[in-house]
């Protein structure tokens, strides 16, 4: 079985970096470091990137939910003439309307950028939201309130988010993700 060329040069730079963290300066132990540098491996059709904490983007922002996870599967648009916003603030407050009540609660991205092309992935950055409340005001139209609970249950499930093409024509639009099996929960695109 011959090897890619590309993994001829990674594993060639894998044995030069042990080999040197081997070696050592010569004086007591040797220690290692490794950063938080970039990593690209291409598979077939496929390129993994991952990169440290800083290199992720800046999901913060206001955006307009596009679509949600429905309780019993798969993605929804919103009812006509209702709408759902997201505020994703830099010092990790999530807050927005949920189409008749306002909400809030506290968001955390966390670990490494991980970026596979593809409609259905759910790589990205950890994304966990947590403290999440909001009003209880009876909608006047229950649609719109029974949309409200489901968005609501649908953004606490999420753990991972990035930004990608989904289920519309924004190409950058912000995805975000429940767990392995689960799929996405929440897709909007920025408010202009």
């Amino acid at each position: 079985m011959e090897i890619a060329p590309t993994r001829k040069l990674k594993v060639a730079f894998a044995l030069i970096a042990l080999f040197v963290a081997a070696c050592g300066d010569g004086e007591g132990e040797s220690t290692t470091t490794t950063t938080a540098a970039s990593m690209t491996e291409t598979t077939g059709a496929v390129t993994t990137t991952e990169t440290g904490p800083g290199d992720a983007p800046d999901p913060s922002g206001e955006y307009l939910v596009t679509n949600y996870a429905y309780p019993s599967g798969g993605v929804t648009n919103l009812w006509p003439d209702s709408e759902i916003t997201i505020v994703l603030d830099g010092d990790g407050t999530i807050s927005g309307n949920a189409g008749c009540n306002d909400y809030t609660g506290t968001y955390e991205v966390s670990g490494p950028w991980i970026e596979e092309p593809g409609f259905d992935e759910r790589k990205g950055q950890a994304f966990i939201v947590t403290d999440l409340s909001w009003t209880e005001m009876a909608c006047e139209d229950d649609l719109i309130m029974e949309q409200e609970t489901e968005y609501l249950a649908a953004l606490q499930k999420v753990e991972h988010w990035l930004f990608g093409q989904g289920f519309s024509e924004d190409a950058n639009a912000l995805l975000l993700y429940a767990a392995e099996g689960e799929g996405l929960q929440v897709q909007a695109s920025a408010s202009d």
